[in-house]
């Protein structure tokens, strides 16, 4: 019995090597997209916070600091208060908007 299964053993010790290998690459890439994810929605707030101050320059160079790209720009700061941006972030997007508390209520005649 002893030499009949000498061996057998390290096909199954590689098919487990192998297995754990290429979960821990395939963990390691959900963890990377994961993360760009999350930096292009903080990229994409930061910009907005830099916009309803400073305008669209302003959200530009926060994004481009941060290694983003401004994709888009909706600028309703004189109208309703909000500053909207998309931004670009290796193969991710996000958008945020940041509104501006302080900016007077639009009177109506209603009561």
């Amino acid at each position: 019995m002893g030499r009949a299964h000498e061996g057998s053993v390290t096909p199954l010790v590689a098919v487990i090597v192998a297995l754990c290998a290429s979960m821990t690459v395939a963990i390691g890439e959900v963890g990377d997209r994961l993360v760009i994810a999350e930096r292009a929605r903080i990229i994409a707030e930061a910009a907005a916070l830099a916009g309803i101050h400073g305008g669209t320059l302003a959200a530009e160079t926060v994004a481009h600091r941060n290694a983003g790209a401004l994709v888009d720009v909706a600028d309703t700061r004189n109208t309703d208060g909000r500053f909207a941006v998309t931004v670009s972030f290796g193969d991710r997007r996000a958008a945020a908007t940041a509104a501006d508390t302080w900016v007077p209520s639009t009177p109506t005649l209603e009561p």
